[in-house]
Order: structure tokens, then C-alpha cells, then sequence
């Protein structure tokens, strides 16, 4: 068995946690979480694009606002009419 593994296992910290994954959240159509992304590509009132370790995630809306961002998350309101991973 691997250390890391056993590590994770005694700590009890979900995989996904430890594989820094992007983890998104989303709240009915108006509201949007994400934690452990990579960095921001592009930005507008229609349109967010974000890069992800494994991939790049795509968020399409209108009035999108970005409510807190810092290198460990992001929250964005608005109407999210698609969300897409690219």
C-alpha cells in the first residue's frame, strides 16, 4: 500500500481533497462556487472560462459578477444558463 494512501486513509481525507480536483458548486441557476482551480483565461459580464488541473471549465450566464476570488476560490452570482467542462 502505497504512504500517501495510508496517509489519507488515517486522516480520513477524501481523494479527490488530496488530487487537488476542482470542486464546483452550484446554487440553483443564480450562483456558482468553484475551489482549486489553476487560473482565470477570461472574464465578462457573459462568460468565464477558468483553467482546472485536468481540464477547463466554461461558465456561461448574464449580469455574471464575481463575488470573491482568491488562488483557492471563487464565487460567482448571476444567471448561469450553462456550464460547461472543455
Amino acid at each position: 500500500m502505497d504512504l500517501l494512501k495510508s496517509a489519507m486513509d488515517a486522516f480520513q481525507i477524501p481523494q479527490d481533497t488530496a488530487a487537488r480536483y476542482s470542486y464546483l458548486q452550484i446554487c440553483g441557476n443564480h450562483q456558482v462556487k468553484l475551489e482549486n482551480y489553476t487560473r482565470m483565461i477570461d472574464y465578462s459580464s457573459n462568460r468565464l472560462l477558468l483553467q482546472c488541473k485536468t481540464c477547463q471549465i466554461e461558465i456561461c450566464g448574464k449580469g455574471l459578477q464575481i463575488l470573491r476570488y482568491s488562488s483557492q476560490e471563487l464565487v460567482l452570482e448571476g444567471v448561469i444558463q450553462k456550464v460547461m467542462f472543455l
